[in-house]
């Protein structure tokens, strides 16, 4: 979904899907430098097929997103029309291939359309199930469902590690003395303990609540008829623990880095690869602090 110019606001993506009734196919195009998809998984090298998320138009027909499949690249090669390219180093998640993509024309099979909420006729007539353009809208962005339940999951994994690491040093680190004798252990210190414990305590409680969440939503997609209003509820629930946990991650790891002192710092300890490969994840899947503010346009 993402584009350079639009990010959370998924209804004002640039790139356009014009249906062609002559030959039946959708013409997927970037009108603008800003309509570009970055940050892609898997755009720079190795995907071979994406999903686009792109606008409807007709004429006299107002836009409408939908999801589409589309050939990206073939042999190691960009398909005539697309033309993918490398995101560039980045802050963490080295082995992640990012990439951006640009459509000049592309044309699509109307069958390749993801016609579940909304299809398209031969003659280019719209339709779906569900009436209200903003529930419809929503309804599709539920699928992301899955990933900011991932991205929260892979948070709070990354914070468990950090504080066992700032823990486990700090039950063996000795640091000054009151007198003659063994310094004192860093976790005998109150201040330490009062960096640590505090959010030791919390990732116990945002663990707990991810596994509560997972649970939740295997229930309600391993039915075929899931209950709408608790499908809100999930994707709701989903968002601000997803932010919760990250901004978490963000503050508990760079907490864990200093505890550890000079030794935290330090490649071989894994905390500042933890660091680097989390920060991405307060914007990844969504923003923050969109996340924390739910449209009720959704409900």
């Amino acid at each position: 979904m993402t584009e350079t110019g639009h990010g959370s606001d998924v209804q004002s993506l640039e790139t356009t899907a014009t249906y062609d009734p002559a030959t039946q196919e959708f013409v997927i195009h970037s009108p603008t430098p800003s309509a570009r998809k970055d940050y892609i998984g898997g755009a720079a090298l190795h995907a071979e097929v994406a999903t686009v998320f792109a606008s409807r138009h007709e004429r006299r027909e107002p836009r409408r997103a939908l999801l589409r499949r589309a050939a990206a690249r073939q042999a190691g090669n960009d398909l005539p029309g697309v033309t993918t390219s490398d995101d560039g180093h980045k802050g963490g998640l080295g082995a992640v291939d990012n990439g951006r993509i640009m459509f000049d024309q592309v044309r699509i099979p109307r069958e390749n359309l993801l016609n579940k909420y909304g299809d398209v006729d031969e003659d280019g007539t719209y339709s779906s199930p569900i009436d209200n353009v903003n529930r419809r809208f929503f309804t599709m962005l539920g699928t992301l469902i899955r990933g900011r339940v991932s991205v929260g999951g892979s948070a709070s994994a990354a914070t468990e590690v950090a504080l066992s690491i700032a823990g486990r040093y700090a039950l063996k680190r000795r640091q000054f003395s009151e007198g003659p004798g063994q310094e004192v252990l860093l976790m005998d210190y109150r201040m330490h303990q009062r960096r640590l414990l505090p959010l030791i305590a919390r990732s116990y409680a945002y663990r707990f609540a991810q596994n509560q969440l997972v649970a939740r939503m295997d229930r309600l997609q391993s039915t075929d008829t899931p209950d709408p209003q608790e499908s809100r509820e999930l994707e709701g629930r989903a968002a601000g623990l997803k932010a919760a946990q990250t901004w978490h991650a963000t503050r508990a790891i760079q907490e864990a880095r200093e505890a550890c002192g000079g030794a935290g710092y330090l490649a071989e300890n894994r905390l500042t690869t933890l660091k680097g490969d989390t920060d991405v994840f307060t914007t990844f899947e969504g923003d923050n602090h969109v996340l924390f503010q739910p449209s009720p346009r959704s409900c």
